[in-house]
């Protein structure tokens, strides 16, 4: 996995190395919504939310990192 910064100027970046589960609907849910509090707090309506969360199959990518890549251009 590559991840860039929001300026990303083609040296402002971190290689990330390992294997990378998806983990589907249902299991996922309690994840989700685990997130969701850490990044942004309660939501108004958690029934709703689920549904929604349901609805678009979202899902959770969890990757296992065996090794950070260096950055070779900065």
């Amino acid at each position: 996995m590559l991840v860039m910064g929001e300026e990303f100027s083609g040296s402002k970046y971190v290689q990330l190395h390992g294997t990378a589960e998806i983990i589907s609907q249902p299991e996922a849910m309690d994840l989700l919504i685990y997130w969701q509090r850490q990044m942004k707090g309660e939501h108004p309506n958690w029934d709703e939310h689920r549904e929604t969360m349901k609805k678009e199959q979202r899902v959770v990518i969890r990757i296992n990192i065996e090794r950070v890549g260096p950055n070779k251009r900065g």
